[in-house]
């Protein structure tokens, strides 16, 4: 059922929060952020808002007990509801990791090539420190290599060793380390390489270079070139943004790194 740009779906029936938190995730794909939960006495109804953009992390669901979340402050809180877990009602708390991008690391990347990877990385993950479908890690030493399973889309049943803030694939990610001799996994090693690779992809899709296409303002190839590598660009097979949104997220992100730093605010 539909009102305006929210969408209410009636969710299967499930065994556990987690297999909801399923659920969730895979209808969002394609109708954008859960708003609400509800219920009667046998079904859930989960109301997604079409109007938004895709999430970029997944909503995690936890009983509500009446009692301050550990999430509280740190975590985005989405919606209370209730949801039928195995035939029960139970009160339940949404919440969704915060985007915690903190820009380009490297200062060795021209203003416009940071401003195309803040770009990027706000359709593919949340910062630095996390894995495909938001497990975080610590340890900056080594790409973590940890397979996670894919639970939706067109890979669902694969498992994805992406991380970071560019979710590397572990094979991507050591091509790059041998290529520019990269010491660790860090942020702004990470910034190196998605940099070079961006570069060297553009190149080989349209024989042009990257950056002066940047200077230049030329737009139209940039996202057509790189959305193969990024799947979460526009055109991609896991599209987060369209590309008048990509436009105006790169613009933005370009007028920030073009401004002289002005010290603390």
């Amino acid at each position: 059922m539909n009102s305006g740009d929210i969408s209410i779906e009636n969710a299967p029936s499930v065994g556990s929060l987690t297999e909801m938190e399923t659920v969730i995730g895979q209808v969002e794909e394609t109708l954008g952020p859960l708003v609400v939960i509800e219920s009667n006495s046998t079904d859930t109804f989960l109301s997604f808002d079409q109007g938004r953009e895709r999430p970029a992390t997944l909503v995690v669901l936890e009983e509500d007990r009446g009692q301050a979340s550990g999430r509280a402050g740190s975590d985005e809180f989405v919606t209370r509801g209730v949801c039928i877990i195995a035939g029960v009602r139970v009160s339940v708390a949404a919440y969704r990791a915060v985007f915690r991008g903190a820009g380009t690391a490297s200062n060795e990347i021209p203003a416009e090539g940071r401003a195309l990877l803040d770009t990027i990385a706000g359709t593919e993950s949340p910062g630095c420190d996390v894995l495909y479908r938001g497990e975080r890690f610590t340890d900056f030493s080594h790409h973590p290599n940890k397979p996670v399973e894919i639970i939706s889309g067109p890979n669902k049943g694969r498992t994805s060793t992406a991380a970071g803030r560019y979710q590397f694939l572990f094979s991507s990610w050591k091509e790059e380390q041998q290529k520019l001799n990269l010491p660790d996994f860090s942020p702004e090693s990470q910034d190196k390489a998605a940099w070079h690779l961006a570069q060297t992809v553009y190149h080989r899709q349209t024989n042009r270079d990257l950056l002066s296409a940047l200077q230049n303002g030329i737009l139209d190839k940039v996202v057509p070139a790189l959305h193969s590598t990024w799947t979460s660009l526009p055109g991609g097979i896991e599209q987060g943004v369209n590309a008048s949104r990509f436009v105006t997220n790169y613009t933005r992100n370009l007028a920030e790194h073009k401004t002289p730093f002005a010290g603390p605010r």
